[in-house]
């Protein structure tokens, strides 16, 4: 089936929108499957009749790897042109219809730019420097969950320049508005370098360097209207809706071709609004009400009673969906258990008796500087952990310099077998996998490493290997095979291998053999849309940003609801020592300990 974009308006029909709205963990994404499966197998509409539409990269790849088990082969291919974000549908339209080509080497050929992508720095350096501006590319976005940088005492005035041209965009507000921008990001820059003709100049040097920015093409589709193609419209996440977003949403909805719209979000997790999102738009769209707008409250498959009474407590509402089941604990950590002080190993130890309970453990903090220090200290123990937006080089990032890179968290399991059968444990196994991984890690000729992989390959894939074995076939090559003398062996780059190796002993000598992916650190943001059993909350903040949550609590309270939701059975929250509280936290601690 060839689709026909067009800018012509169509006939227009009234379409039909169901707005479904529940809590974390009552399955709002599964809620829109099953809609779809629905329109495929009652209304004969096929994945070329559908346009299924969500805000991260991460999010389209989920759905459409559960689409594929509803979807025949044969028209799985096509799933990248009804599954996508909603800028990704914005400028595949415009493509599609020839006013936008991203072949560079063509005439007239355009290049998408971002702030956050190496590619791109050239240009925004480019026009800093012909503007007399300062710019640091390895600032990257200075507003996203980590509002850390806003606080700088000097912000160059290249990186504030682009950050307000961003919300400019994203709110849709005229250039003249320039100072209510940085006065709603909280900025710290001087306005002397900054004004209106500037961000002409800007949209003049992206023209004439044929540059578009994310925003750029969102706001020539709106311009030019192309059709959406497509009878069934589906938005996933719809509280993240930007005004820019929103627009894109009413001219699909009232381009005339959709028969049937379904939107799914919850207005209490909308915690973006330093990119201009708003809960309202949720909220005020009007549509069939499903999920907690109908007649059902639905359950959350996650958050117990007590969590989601201390989630409510937070969030200062009550949340769109029904516990789980009754219990859930809710503990607050300190002030005896310095934070950031000589003590932060008793917080340490909490966290390690929770992830030998719970084999999974989130450590969440607001901002970005929090986190370097949680990262520093689980490191000085050998600590494996993982950061969940991948910023920081937790032990996913650290490799092996052989020939296939393996992450450094994947030799706990062999070292572990090695450790057990050196204290005497002549009966230790280690997966057939975990044995393969080892031999590639360790420094031998790629033909012996060969034929010990083909040698392990011609074993019973669901029997372990024997640790006796493997010393048995390593020995011939390999002197000294205790865990430490393992450690030194690794082929590891040069600027990384004191570092990774102290890791690794730190971790034997603790017996910290855990994966790595049982401990996730990160911000509340980055949370979003993850879940585990436990989850601690560093309850400390930025002293001058909390005179602005005093004065509007809503988003705060929001990103706070979001992070205590995530856990399933244990939230803890650790009292800060030496630093402000977060106002969100210590005001529902006060109210917590009143009502329990």
């Amino acid at each position: 089936m060839t689709e026909v974009l067009s800018s012509v308006p169509l006939p227009r029909q009234k379409s039909i929108t169901t707005k479904w709205i529940g809590g974390p963990g009552t399955g709002k994404t599964s809620v829109l499957l099953d809609y779809l499966k629905k329109e495929i197998e009652e209304y004969d509409n096929n994945i070329t009749d559908i346009q299924f539409l969500s805000f991260s990269k991460a999010q389209v790849e989920d759905v459409k790897n559960r689409i594929r088990e509803l979807l025949p082969k044969k028209i799985q291919g096509i799933l990248k042109k009804h599954i996508r974000t909603i800028h990704g549908a914005a400028l595949s339209s415009m493509i599609q219809l020839g006013y936008i080509n991203l072949n560079r080497s063509s005439e007239g050929g355009w290049t998408v730019i971002s702030d956050d992508k190496k590619y791109s720095k050239y240009y925004y350096q480019d026009f800093s420097n012909q503007h007399g501006l300062t710019y640091e590319y390895n600032l990257g976005t200075l507003f996203t969950d980590d509002n850390t940088p806003r606080f700088m005492k000097s912000i160059p005035e290249g990186n504030a320049f682009f950050a307000i041209n961003n919300h400019l965009a994203g709110k849709m507000w005229d250039y003249d508005l320039w100072p209510t921008a940085i006065y709603k990001l909280g900025m710290r820059v001087d306005k002397r370098l900054i004004d209106t003709t500037l961000f002409t100049h800007w949209e003049k040097y992206k023209k004439s360097h044929r540059l578009l920015e994310h925003e750029d093409y969102c706001k020539m589709a709106l311009e030019i209207r192309p059709v959406l193609p497509g009878k069934v419209l589906f938005i996933d996440e719809f509280q993240d809706m930007s005004p820019s977003h929103y627009a894109l949403f009413e001219m699909w909805r009232d381009q005339g071709t959709f028969e049937r719209i379904y939107i799914a979000g919850d207005p209490n997790q909308s915690i973006y609004g330093f990119r201009g999102c708003d809960p309202t738009y949720l909220i005020n769209t009007s549509g069939i009400g499903e999920g907690a707008y109908g007649e059902n409250i639905p359950q959350s498959h996650r958050c117990p009673s007590m969590i989601i009474d201390f989630a409510d407590t937070v969030l200062g509402e009550v949340s769109n969906m029904t516990p789980s089941r009754e219990g859930g604990i809710i503990e607050w950590f300190g002030p005896n258990q310095a934070l950031y002080g000589f003590e932060i190993d008793g917080v340490i130890d909490k966290i390690l008796i929770l992830q030998q309970k719970f084999q999974r453990v989130m450590v969440l903090c607001r901002f970005q500087s929090q986190i370097k220090k949680w990262h520093d200290a689980f490191n000085q123990r050998g600590i494996p952990h993982l950061a969940i937006s991948k910023k920081y080089d937790t032990w996913d990032k650290l490799h092996s310099e052989c020939k296939h890179k393996q992450s450094i968290g994947k030799i706990l399991p062999a070292l572990h077998g090695f450790d057990r059968y050196h204290n005497g444990e002549n009966e230790s196994s280690i997966s057939l996998d975990d044995a393969r991984t080892f031999i590639r890690l360790i420094p031998l000729d790629e033909k012996i490493k060969s034929g010990l992989i083909n040698f392990l390959n011609h074993k019973n894939p669901e029997k372990p290997v024997m640790v006796s074995t493997l010393i048995g076939q390593l020995s011939m090559w390999i002197e000294g095979l205790d865990p430490h003398s393992l450690i030194d062996k690794i082929a590891i780059k040069e600027k990384h291998a004191q570092s990774i190796r102290n890791l690794l002993h730190l971790a034997v000598e603790n017996q910290y053999y855990f994966s790595p992916d049982s401990i996730l650190l990160d911000t509340l943001h980055s949370s979003k849309g993850l879940q585990s059993p436990a989850v601690l909350i560093d309850c400390s903040f930025i002293k001058d940003r909390t005179d602005d949550v005093i004065i509007d609590p809503s988003e705060e309270r929001r990103v706070g609801y979001v992070g205590v939701t995530r856990a399933s059975e244990h939230v803890v929250l650790i009292e800060p020592f030496n630093a402000v509280w977060n106002p969100v936290f210590e005001t529902a601690k006060e109210r917590w300990h009143g009502f329990y």
